[in-house]
């Protein structure tokens, strides 16, 4: 019997035939968090939303969401979405027209975009991107102009700290003519 047709029923002794997963399925997509929990107390969580006739609920793809807003820059004061970074082509390795970027523009990028705190901006040579940066793990520092903007895509391929034979990550950062840092993103799992 499926999920559904469990809930449906409103036959709760289903629940106690059903796998982990299936029993994390029916309960995620009801929108209740169940990760740490034991099969009984899982069964008991389906039972709760059966009865309570909780809905599957419709969920957005945030991750798309955000990648879309991080890309976002004003041109000539309209609002204009960049490429995706995967999709971008000719790539220069000479950074001679990357603008002047101060520690300053860093700083202000993380306090303000990063939301960084006082705590974390003074321990930065604790924090892992520092770390994989001072330890030569970033190489193929790449410039592109972005069209008709006053911006450049920044990208770099960092070793994984843990499994360097692993693909690199692909950290990168929109800036500005002026130096100033606009957004910056990573495939990395962090």
């Amino acid at each position: 019997m499926s999920i559904m047709s469990a809930a449906m029923d409103n036959n709760v002794s289903q629940f106690e035939r059903m796998h982990v997963p299936d029993l994390k399925t029916f309960l995620t997509k009801r929108g209740i968090t169940c990760s740490l929990y034991r099969k009984q107390q899982l069964v008991r969580l389906c039972e709760i939303a059966v009865e309570l006739q909780l809905e599957v609920t419709q969920t957005q793809d945030d991750y798309k969401d955000m990648d879309s807003f991080r890309r976002t820059v004003e041109v000539n004061g309209a609002k204009y979405v960049l490429p995706e970074i995967t999709t971008v082509l000719n790539w220069k390795s000479d950074l001679r027209d990357l603008p002047l970027i101060e520690s300053y523009d860093i700083l202000i990028y993380l306090m303000k975009v990063g939301q960084w705190n006082e705590s974390r901006l003074s321990n930065y040579r604790r924090d892992n991107g520092f770390n994989l940066y001072t330890s030569n793990h970033i190489h193929d520092v790449k410039l592109h102009r972005l069209i008709n903007t006053e911006y450049f895509y920044v990208r770099a391929a960092c070793v994984p700290e843990t499994r360097q034979s692993e693909n690199p990550y692909n950290p990168w950062v929109i800036v500005g003519t002026e130096g100033h840092f606009r957004s910056g993103g990573c495939n990395c799992v962090v």
